[in-house]
């Protein structure tokens, strides 16, 4: 009886270790870390942190913050509000545990996110990838040759 119950308290003891390696909910929940924007998703704590963009567009009633390696895309030309969503599109910004970023290739990004506990995006354009993890959808755009060459990073669509 001993050694049933010990055999089950490793069993569960391995279970849990598994579970914590491959959880897809420690996949990375900290993507705004990634892109270096902690706190609030307002414009004065992304001027806060990143410092003055390097340009700032209005189109259609949209305003596109713009830095070297990353924009902000607000729902308003005023700036109010948070952002609607953050585009990465230099390879100098990696996100993840796999460190995904503009280059990875198409395989790279579905091995990222296999798993049943993270659900996919479907109805997206041909070339685009994307995933719901935690509330945050992470949209990959690729190019002809199945790299990503633009990463979204949103709550919601």
């Amino acid at each position: 009886m001993k050694k049933v119950v010990m055999s089950f308290i490793l069993l569960v003891i391995l279970c849990g270790i598994v579970f914590i390696v491959k959880d897809p909910f420690c996949y990375n929940h900290h993507y705004w870390d990634d892109i270096n924007i902690k706190g609030s998703h307002l414009y004065s704590n992304i001027v806060a942190q990143r410092g003055e963009p390097t340009e700032i567009k209005n189109i259609d009633n949209k305003s596109i913050v713009e830095y070297p390696d990353i924009s902000f895309i607000w729902n308003n030309t005023d700036l109010k509000g948070i952002f609607l969503r953050a585009e990465i599109t230099n390879d100098t910004i990696s996100i993840g545990r796999n460190k995904l970023h503009v280059g990875s290739d198409k395989k790279d990004v579905e091995n990222a996110y296999k798993s049943n506990f993270i659900k996919r995006i479907k109805d997206l354009p041909e070339k685009s990838l994307g995933y719901i993890e935690n509330d945050i959808y992470i949209i990959y755009s690729l190019d002809e040759y199945d790299k990503v060459e633009k990463i979204s990073i949103s709550y919601g669509v």
